[in-house]
């Protein structure tokens, strides 16, 4: 924004944005978790009294980091 590009500036806010609704729509910490340990970081990263991810959107939630451009690393 500083730049004035505001339309690419949009375009983050709206890919964070969308990785925010996926994850509040599916449990946020621990998809919070898994979408961490797709980057890279091994690990467990809410409480410790949550459930666990549920397997079935693990791909769901690589390609939606795929799509914003995140650097996914396993799936």
């Amino acid at each position: 924004m500083k730049a004035g590009d505001f339309a690419q500036a949009a375009g983050y806010l709206n890919n964070i944005v969308a990785l925010r609704d996926f994850m509040a729509g599916h449990d946020l910490w621990p998809s919070y978790t898994a979408g961490m340990n797709l980057l890279g970081y091994a690990g467990s990263f809410g409480p410790d009294y949550v459930a666990p991810f549920k397997e079935e959107y693990r791909e769901a939630l690589a390609e939606l980091m795929r799509r914003i451009g995140e650097p996914v690393v396993g799936s």
